[in-house]
């Protein structure tokens, strides 16, 4: 099994072959959201009362709801 450092932390890198860049997050109460690894954990987390699942394409643009 590899363990090359390129791969480790996936979603929080930007190849060159990407045609976009998605993050997904939890609403946080007066806060940023919380970033998370994928839409799934996203929505577990929303599911456990952690705060809205959400997600956002790229990095300047505004977080909406994953359902949306």
């Amino acid at each position: 099994m590899s363990t090359d450092k390129a791969k480790q932390g996936f979603h929080h890198r930007i190849y060159p072959y990407m045609d976009i860049f998605v993050q997904y997050g939890n609403e946080r109460e007066g806060q940023e959201p919380w970033i998370v690894r994928d839409r799934s954990y996203a929505l577990r987390s929303q599911r456990r009362g952690y705060g809205k699942a959400l997600v956002r394409v790229w990095t300047p643009t505004d977080w909406v709801e994953v359902n949306e």
